[in-house]
């Protein structure tokens, strides 16, 4: 019987989905490799470890994998933390095999490194990994508000950040306030946010619906020294080292969220609500002591406030013509554009009809599957990156964008298998592939550490910018 990290291996080294599902299918009465997928990608098993050691190998081998899984509970428990726990790490993988402590720091970091995601692990055992659930919207789409869209509707700024859950579980003692990601990955800032968020939420703790916790919708943001919001590229940069568990102390103290949607847990986790937007989101306002303010209108704000959170700026609208007069208007203020919502709309695991994006730019997220040598200057570094859709319909080769930093530094292990924001004008029919496409003028924006599925053709192709 191969062992798991040779499984792993071999998960690694092929980019077809169906495959990776052959290989794990093959495995199915493999308990051991059931328990790695659930603790490594189960996104609620979260390990409060920063970074992991570097083991100085005893040659033992007396800490299995098996056993180092059945003791991760205490970790998920806080019932060792901090520098106990880092310690604990230390003691447990030095006494392991060199492959089996590979793959427990792959755990610990919930990263196995063989491009497998949840959804591809239910595929052999249904509902063995909880499908972290998020409401999505739908590109500018005229059809798609005549037919959906009623009024009045809310207009709300688009966030130009990283998106994130906070998670409030108030039956956790003390408190516990928890950050992900969009596809459940944890954020680490290092707490600088929970003071806060739990103020907020106690606001709401007569109510029943917040007695079991909530789950708070929003984007984080990064300020600058200056206390000005960081364009979105450097502010993720940012962002994504608290997915790797890397940010410094004062890079979180800078970070501040905006919010716009609180669902309560016991729904969140039925990836679904009961109640209307415009309920909810008036519930959020009362909660945050929210006053109309007609200066209020950009994210400038976030630096002078006395807390680090904020509600999103919004407006009512009553048509079409309204709303995109809002648009251009945040356009002019140097934002990314505006999301348009039915105050009907439920909170659920889908992207909805009645959420709208507004925006002047055509961006989709791709996956990595190759990195192609550049030439000239950049021979033996980064020249292109091989991306495809989630269906494998789209097929690019993006070449732009790069920065010569980036080119230099970015191994291929580094970025193949990874999500990244790509900036085109249409999509086109590949030449000499029929029922391939490709992507006019794609250029790189940014690596989406927070994703792990790529959009498909058809999301890609009903983007669409506003007029």
């Amino acid at each position: 019987m191969p062992t798991i990290y040779e499984i792993l291996d071999t998960l690694a080294n092929t980019s077809a989905r169906n495959e990776k599902i052959s290989i794990i299918q093959a495995e199915k009465h493999n308990p051991l490799l059931q328990r790695t997928f659930k603790f490594a990608l189960d996104p609620f098993k979260v390990y409060g470890i920063r970074a992991v050691p570097t083991p100085v190998y005893q040659g033992t081998e007396s800490v299995t994998l098996e056993d180092f899984i059945d003791y991760l509970p205490n970790f998920v428990d806080r019932n060792i933390t901090g520098h106990a726990a880092f310690a604990k790490l230390d003691e447990l993988l030095s006494h392991m095999s060199v492959n089996d402590a590979s793959v427990a720091a792959r755990i610990i970091k919930k990263d196995l490194r063989c491009g497998v995601q949840g959804s591809t692990v239910n595929k052999v055992w249904p509902d063995h990994i909880f499908s972290y659930p998020c409401l999505l919207g739908k590109s500018f789409d005229p059809d798609t508000i005549d037919k959906h869209m009623t009024w009045p509707a809310i207009a709300q700024l688009k966030l130009d950040g990283l998106r994130v859950n906070a998670i409030i579980k108030t039956n956790a003692w003390p408190n516990q306030v928890a950050l992900f990601t969009r596809s459940g990955k944890p954020l680490d800032i290092l707490h600088m946010l929970d003071q806060d968020l739990l103020q907020l939420h106690s606001n709401e703790l007569t109510q029943d619906s917040g007695k079991e916790g909530v789950m708070y919708d929003g984007e984080l943001l990064v300020l600058d020294k200056n206390g000005n919001v960081l364009p979105r590229k450097a502010g993720n940069g940012i962002l994504n080292k608290a997915i790797k568990g890397t940010i410094s102390l004062e890079e979180a103290s800078r970070v501040r969220i905006q919010i716009w949607d609180r669902v309560p847990l016991k729904e969140f986790y039925k990836k679904k609500s009961s109640e209307p937007y415009q309920s909810r989101f008036a519930t959020l306002l009362e909660d945050a002591n929210y006053s109309e303010d007609p200066q209020d209108e950009t994210m400038k704000v976030l630096a002078g406030q006395g807390v680090k959170y904020k509600i999103v700026p919004h407006r009512y609208v009553d048509n079409l013509e309204q709303a995109n007069e809002y648009y251009h208007e945040a356009l002019s203020n140097g934002e990314e554009g505006i999301m348009l919502k039915t105050v009907t709309h439920l909170w659920e695991d889908k992207r909805s009809n009645e959420m709208i994006k507004f925006k002047c730019e055509k961006i989709c997220e791709l996956k990595v599957v190759d990195w192609l040598e550049g030439t000239g200057q950049f021979a033996g570094y980064l020249g292109k990156l091989a991306c495809e859709s989630a269906d494998g319909l789209i097929e690019v080769n993006v070449g732009s964008g790069f920065s010569r930093e980036f080119r230099i530094d970015t191994k291929p292990e580094d970025i193949i298998g990874k999500i990244i924001s790509v900036k085109f004008n249409e999509v086109i029919e590949s030449e000499g592939k029929p029922g391939k496409f490709s992507l006019f003028l794609g250029r790189y924006i940014e690596t989406r550490e927070d994703k792990v599925e790529a959009d498909d053709l058809a999301t890609v192709q009903a983007t669409k910018t506003v007029k």
